[in-house]
């Protein structure tokens, strides 16, 4: 993922060297005021939300894990009404309701419907929902700390990625070899057994390089999450820059219907669940909503919209 984020800076650095108008000098001029320090405080957030939603994504169906990172919504409303002083009217609260209701339902049908399942790619644990939801916070905090850096600035969005990328990559180098050295349960399936040492440990590097020798598709797939991330996280934070961090993180749940329909018609990792179709319709509907997508025709939901 970092590593992705950090290929943005080689694109940042193509993309200058190729476009020299007056306007984008002015903007490098204001950009190198920036400090490049401050973009470590999103990334040190980015790390602790996706790798405690990646541990959740073990525990959970994909779409199940999706639909959950919808209350991303709400966590970043609340946060932006606190730290950047932000407003939030009535059409505002009414679709974060809805956002919270889908996102309830959509764990409670998921839990029951896994209930006795022994397939990873469809039973769903408690504890999986619990680190998505507290994941949740991490990634709220780095989309409002982005926007803050962000405000009032001409910065290129794919510099901060990939000074985000450089920074997480920075941390990776000191907590790998940190958790190669913890000991773990070998009875956890978190942890891994070092073929050489025969020690349990949280995180085994070697493990990971034989896998991806072996296994070919690994750094296909690898290779392909790199440039799938740099493209993703700087269209991120152009929204960030260009409107703000809740719509960002509204727009983001849009990815949410082609994860479960490509699990349930395409990969048929899951079944069809009436509960989970009806919570995401009501999640997409208070998406657009929040958006103003949609505009409801009723006076005291499209009142401080952009049809008054």
């Amino acid at each position: 993922m970092f590593v992705g984020e950090l290929v943005c800076l080689l694109a940042y650095a193509v993309r200058k060297m190729f476009c020299k108008s007056k306007n984008q000098r002015g903007e490098a001029e204001e950009e190198s005021s920036v400090n490049p320090f401050l973009f470590a405080i999103p990334a040190a957030f980015d790390l602790c939300g996706s790798t405690l939603m990646f541990v959740g994504l073990t525990m959970t169906a994909a779409s199940i894990y999706q639909m959950m990172r919808g209350l991303i919504v709400v966590i970043t409303a609340t946060m932006a009404v606190i730290f950047l002083g932000k407003k939030q009217y009535t059409h505002h609260i009414v679709s974060i309701s809805m956002i919270i209701g889908a996102v309830a339902l959509v764990g409670y049908v998921g839990i029951k419907g896994s209930e006795g399942s022994t397939d990873v790619t469809t039973a769903t644990k408690p504890l999986g929902i619990v680190l998505i939801l507290l994941a949740q916070l991490f990634i709220g905090g780095q989309f409002v700390s982005e926007e803050k850096l962000l405000a009032g600035k001409s910065v290129d969005p794919l510099l901060c990625v990939g000074l985000e990328g450089f920074w997480g990559c920075c941390f990776y180098a000191i907590l790998l070899p940190i958790f190669q050295n913890i000991t773990c349960d070998p009875s956890n399936k978190l942890c891994h057994l070092n073929p050489i040492s025969g020690v349990v440990t949280v995180e085994d590097s070697y493990e990971a390089w034989a896998a991806i020798k072996k296994h070919p598709e690994l750094l296909t797939m690898s290779v392909g999450i790199v440039f799938s991330i740099a493209a993703f996280n700087a269209t991120g934070l152009a929204i960030t820059k260009y409107a703000s961090s809740a719509q960002r993180s509204s727009v983001d749940t849009s990815r949410t219907l082609v994860i479960w329909a490509t699990n349930i018609w395409v990969l048929r990792t899951e079944r069809f669940m009436w509960g989970q179709a009806a919570g995401f319709v009501v999640l997409v509907i208070g998406t657009l909503i929040y958006n103003e997508i949609w505009i409801v025709p009723i006076e005291f939901l499209n009142y401080n919209t952009q049809v008054k």
